[in-house]
């Protein structure tokens, strides 16, 4: 992967890294992202959508399912490493964290399942959802805010990189579009059967 990156010139790990390594306070922040961020944010949405708009609950628990069901499949045929594991890198959540089995619990998680990163992909998914609620920018921009944070901060602690948070992205919002595809075909069939003489 970061063969790839360094052709297309987004081989932006290492430095990155550099720059918090050397300030403590940065790397707690990103490691408190990274453990406490993605599973609550993710679970406040369903909630949320849950009570607020029920399509939008369906949109985003489909698109889950769906994108995961493809994240198997992809972890299966195509395992690839984190950047924690490769020389040049520091773990920062194991090094750093007191917490290090929440974010990554050793019975559930996959070591080899860095492609595609659904601590990315899912936030931004939750956060896409979560902006539908409103029709102000301003409401918009921050239900984003979480995922760009996501993909910044597993890069910074070697979880990640960054052809993982766009591989992450495009197959869960991806997930999306069946599950909109099949509401408007239950719509279009619920109009038709309305319009039915009795």
């Amino acid at each position: 992967m970061l063969d790839f990156e360094r052709a297309v010139g987004i081989d932006w790990e290492s430095a990155a890294q550099d720059v918090i390594l050397g300030t403590r306070p940065l790397v707690r922040f990103f490691n408190f992202v990274y453990v406490w961020l993605f599973w609550p944010f993710v679970i406040s949405a369903l909630v949320v959508l849950y009570r607020r708009d029920h399509r939008l609950f369906t949109s985003l628990r489909n698109a889950l399912f769906i994108s995961g069901a493809i994240g198997l499949i992809v972890f299966a045929f195509f395992p690839a490493a984190p950047l924690r594991f490769l020389d040049g890198f520091t773990d920062t959540v194991a090094a750093y964290s007191a917490q290090p089995n929440v974010a990554r619990p050793s019975s559930f998680t996959n070591e080899y399942a860095a492609m595609p990163s659904f601590h990315v992909g899912w936030t931004v998914l939750a956060g896409v959802c979560l902006a539908r609620l409103s029709h102000r920018w301003t409401i918009r921009g921050l239900a984003l805010v979480p995922g760009a944070l996501m993909a910044v901060t597993v890069v910074l602690t070697a979880n990640h990189d960054v052809i993982d948070a766009i591989a992450g992205t495009v197959v869960a919002v991806g997930g999306l579009i069946p599950t909109r595809f099949a509401q408007r075909r239950i719509d279009s069939d619920g109009t038709m059967a309305s319009d039915r003489p009795e």
